[in-house]
């Protein structure tokens, strides 16, 4: 019943195609799999999509702080010549476009080497990423709702859409439009950092994925959740408030 059954593949093979899958930043090709791993390109793009079918969407649970947005895929006009420009497609236009909510929580860990006495943080980000029809609050609302625990910290940029959330979570606006960019610690940065890795492997200024599928927006956020910012500072020995932490965190599933 796992994806190994009735493989041909040694498993040293299949762990190797783990370890580069979740190495790549910016998510790794059939065809470079498959010359680091010395298997045919056919096999390589076969691990691929068998590995990605073990992460899923539907029952992660989010909480803590969960920052909230929305991007458009394609509709790039620029380049386009006159006759085959789409009129009025600028801002939330879904003409040529196809809108996409998506979801982050961020949190850190911290590990201190006992013998130098460095504190190793690290920052983690679990994304969900779906398409949907519109921006409208009755499309975005029900699905934070599903995803995200009640009384989370729910952070958005000024979008009307997101005004009924106080409602069930600590609502933090971040006013993008008169130029604010941070509400004390509180951003929307992880969520956009997501969406700048995101276009790195969607390829946005091509038209090739305007109708962009639940399985390649899947593969964006397995990409991103695969990445770890790491920094490293001097531990205080007088600060009690460092601690050693266990830096395999997992996400609660929905039961």
């Amino acid at each position: 019943g796992t994806i190994f059954e009735n493989t041909k593949l040694s498993l040293q093979k299949w762990f190797m195609a783990m370890y580069l899958i979740s190495s790549h930043k910016k998510g790794i090709s059939s065809r470079q799999l498959s010359r680091d791993i010395d298997v045919t390109q056919k096999t390589a793009w076969f691990i691929l999509h068998k590995i990605r079918t073990l992460f899923t969407q539907e029952d992660v649970v989010l909480s803590g702080v969960v920052e909230c947005d929305e991007m458009y895929l394609g509709g790039r006009e620029t380049n386009k010549h006159d006759s085959k420009k789409t009129e009025k497609t600028q801002g939330r236009s879904t003409k040529t476009k196809t809108p996409i909510f998506g979801m982050t929580m961020v949190w850190k860990t911290e590990d201190v080497d006992t013998e130098t006495g460095e504190v190793r943080v690290e920052t983690h980000t679990y994304e969900v990423a779906k398409k949907v029809a519109d921006t409208k609050a009755a499309t975005l609302i029900p699905i934070i709702e599903h995803f995200v625990a009640e009384g989370s910290t729910v952070v958005t940029d000024e979008l009307s859409a997101y005004n009924g959330l106080g409602k069930k979570y600590n609502h933090i606006f971040v006013r993008h439009g008169e130029r604010e960019f941070a509400v004390g610690s509180y951003s929307t940065n992880g969520i956009e950092g997501f969406w700048r890795a995101f276009g790195d492997t969607s390829s946005v200024s091509s038209s090739a994925h305007i109708t962009s599928s639940a399985r390649h927006i899947l593969k964006g956020t397995l990409t991103r959740r695969c990445s770890v910012s790491t920094q490293k500072k001097r531990a205080n020995p007088n600060d009690s408030s460092i601690c050693l932490r266990s830096l395999s965190v997992s996400v609660p599933m929905r039961m």
